[in-house]
């Protein structure tokens, strides 16, 4: 039985008798539900790793995005139900507590994901729109391309998701492994954070143009693309 499980691990395994790694366990479980029932099969690596900028990408998003904000509540619960049981004295495997948190904050990510790179898109083809709009196109609010790429904005919080979670997998790696292969996954940790880096690059490009000109490129000249056609988001996506 699932449920018992998952109480006598949490109390033999991690001596936990508050409850909340139980708790913690089953939010990603139904992290994961949410995902599976919008058609994406789960939160599998393929899944966190594509790009949402992209034709395969946006075939994802469009299953995702509807539920980010599900995932990310379960996720986040998850976070707080770790941090409670550790409180409460849930310290005899801080290593696999920690993992476990590891596990959160990468469903929390892979859904923030989704969700700011679409926002982002979102604003900047409204800006484009209004850029394209000779009574607009200079008195549309520069906060609002703060929104995209700024000290706050989607894709910096994107560059940093990655770039956060390369060190908390890197120190978790070297918890219960030894170092050979892991320089071959946080490559793509380094890799998928210098894609928004570039991206950054380009935004602040558009930005300077837009203020020399009141004009912006095209959203697909910074690399946003289209939302693919419906009857491709019905793809079922590929096993892990």
């Amino acid at each position: 039985d699932p449920e018992r499980y998952l109480t006598a691990v949490a109390r033999t395994y991690y001596g936990d008798t508050s409850g909340n790694v139980a708790a913690a366990e089953r939010a990603l479980r139904d992290a994961h539900q949410v995902l599976r029932k919008a058609g994406v099969g789960d939160g599998s690596n393929f899944v966190f790793w594509v790009d949402p900028w992209t034709p395969e990408g946006q075939v994802q998003a469009a299953h995702v995005v509807p539920v980010a904000r599900d995932v990310r509540l379960l996720a986040e619960e998850a976070i707080v139900r770790i941090a409670r049981a550790r409180a409460a004295g849930a310290i005899r495997e801080p290593d696999a507590l920690d993992a476990i948190e590891l596990g959160a904050r990468r469903m929390d990510f892979l859904a923030m994901k989704f969700q700011f790179a679409d926002e982002a898109a979102r604003i900047y083809t409204r800006l484009y729109a209004a850029s394209r709009d000779t009574a607009q196109a200079r008195t549309t609010p520069s906060a609002d391309f703060d929104d995209v790429s700024g000290i706050n904005g989607r894709l910096q919080d994107l560059r940093d998701g990655f770039s956060g979670l390369r060190d908390l997998y890197a120190a978790a790696w070297r918890r219960e492994k030894r170092p050979y292969g892991l320089g071959n996954v946080t490559a793509r940790y380094d890799l998928s954070a210098q894609r928004w880096i570039d991206r950054i690059d380009r935004m602040e490009a558009a930005r300077r143009q837009w203020s020399r000109t009141g004009r912006l490129p095209a959203p697909a000249d910074v690399g946003i693309v289209p939302a693919p056609p419906a009857a491709l988001t019905a793809d079922a996506v590929p096993d892990p």
